[in-house]
């Protein structure tokens, strides 16, 4: 049966990444790789499957990055060759590899976070009172019921503020003259 050209998978690291060097000095890096793609299930929705083994082997520099970077449990990003089939585990030559951003940062040697990252964050200024609310000018009519309500469950307006404190002056939302 012929293997498909390349395959992209992406999984969680198992076990140990263990790194090694033939007889010539080329670095060779193996890890163990588990995904479990999702299944459609009528009951439940999608749901993980049953989880697919792959051994990855990586080479020269992807290896060194790789056994400098990878320990079990990151969850990766594999793109390779299939180069074997062995019972229930595929074994793959990895042309590139790349971690998952979804539950951790990454960081890349030019971006390295700076000594200020491990300071103490200070706590910011206290926010100022806001304003007490206006009286009525005299002789305005008072608020609707609808507006006040509405303004209360929006947090406009609940401690006094209005347009005039947001926007002093009226805004023309209307288009302006197309002048060519």
């Amino acid at each position: 049966m012929p293997y498909p050209a390349s395959i992209q998978i992406v999984g969680d690291v198992q076990g140990s990444v263990e790194s090694r060097f033939t007889d010539s000095g080329i670095v060779v890096t193996r890890f163990r790789l588990a995904s479990s793609p999702p299944r459609w299930d009528q009951a439940q929705g999608w749901v993980p499957g049953p989880p697919l083994h792959y051994v990855c082997t990586a080479w020269r520099d992807l290896a060194r990055n790789a056994a400098e970077s990878l320990v079990e449990g990151t969850s990766v990003l594999v793109f390779g060759r299939i180069t074997e089939v062995r019972e229930d585990t595929q074994w793959l030559s990895v042309d590139e590899l790349g971690v998952s951003l979804r539950a951790r940062i990454a960081y890349t040697e030019e971006a390295l976070p700076g000594p200020a990252a491990a300071a103490p964050v200070k706590s910011a200024p206290a926010t100022p009172p806001r304003p007490a609310p206006r009286p009525p000018a005299p002789g305005a009519a008072p608020e609707p019921a609808e507006a006040r309500v509405l303004h209360n469950v929006a947090g406009y307006n609940a401690a006094g503020w209005g347009p005039a404190d947001i926007c002093p002056r009226p805004v023309d939302f209307r288009p302006a003259p197309n002048h060519l």
